[in-house]
């Protein structure tokens, strides 16, 4: 299984809806809705995916980790970056256990590093591409199967025969 991590707070100052949303309504709004949109995007794409978010200059003092929407989320200790953890983490998978490593950020120094490490940098421009194309995808195959019978016996039999069944099941609920 593939898996992509996600240099949190960098998306959220990096995309212009979730940079709203901060200045709006504040960070934790933000970072509620990037985790929504990762786990409508997981849902859609099927990775694994790993949102960390930093705690740098917090007073958090062990890391932490819970899961939303699918989404394994991390909140570093005190003193700790995302860049590190990320890079701690990318070097700690092992590749044989999974797909593609994927390392969603635009700190350039950031994306160097992860590609030394075996890494595919995935920028925050780019990864709003990829989750703009697979939400499209998900609502493109949904009006599709809107129009579709359900696959079941009834409806894959001829007309004629389905009528002549129906017309038994009446007729053997009369006696």
């Amino acid at each position: 299984m593939d898996v992509l991590l996600v240099d949190g707070y960098n998306i959220i100052h990096a995309w212009p809806q979730l940079r709203s949303l901060v200045n709006l309504v504040g960070l934790d709004a933000a970072r509620d809705k990037l985790i929504e949109i990762m786990g409508d995007y997981r849902g859609v794409s099927g990775e694994r995916i790993i949102v960390v978010f930093d705690a740098y200059h917090t007073q958090r003092i062990g890391y932490t980790k819970e899961k939303r929407f699918g989404v394994e989320l991390v909140y570093t200790r005190r003193g700790e970056t995302a860049d590190h953890y990320i890079e701690r983490l990318i070097s700690e998978i092992n590749p044989r256990d999974v797909g593609l490593i994927r390392v969603a950020t635009s700190d350039s120094t950031e994306q160097t590093v992860i590609m030394g490490r075996g890494g595919i940098r995935v920028s925050a421009q780019e990864l709003l591409g990829y989750v703009q194309q697979a939400i499209h995808r998900r609502e493109r195959i949904a009006r599709q199967q809107q129009g579709v019978k359900p696959n079941t016996l009834e409806n894959s039999l001829p007309a004629d025969v389905r009528e002549k069944l129906l017309q038994m099941i009446r007729e053997g609920n009369k006696r």
